[in-house]
C-alpha cells in the first residue's frame, strides 16, 4: 500500500481554495492539507479515555456512550452548516 496519493482539484473548488488560502496568508497546498487533517477524526480523546479505564477500570453507561455519540453528531452537523 502507497504512503500517499495526489488529488487533482480543478474549477470552483480551486479557486474558492486559493482564495481562502491566499486570505488565510499561506500557501494553497498547506491550506487544503490544513482542512484535511481538520476533518478527519482525532484519536487523542479515545487514547485519553481507554488510558483513565485502564487505570481506573471504570465505565461509562450505555446512555451516557450515546449521549456523548448524539452530541459529537450534532456538533458535526453544526459546524457543517454554518
Amino acid at each position: 500500500m502507497a504512503d500517499g496519493f495526489d488529488i487533482r482539484i480543478e474549477g470552483e473548488q480551486a479557486e474558492r481554495l486559493r482564495s481562502a488560502a491566499e486570505a488565510a496568508g499561506v500557501d494553497v497546498v498547506a491550506y487544503t492539507r490544513d482542512l484535511l487533517a481538520q476533518s478527519m477524526p482525532g484519536f487523542e480523546e479515545d487514547d485519553r479515555r481507554w488510558a483513565e479505564y485502564l487505570r481506573t477500570g471504570e465505565t461509562v453507561s450505555v446512555e451516557e456512550a450515546f449521549a456523548a455519540f448524539d452530541a459529537e453528531i450534532a456538533r458535526i452537523r453544526a459546524h457543517k452548516a454554518g
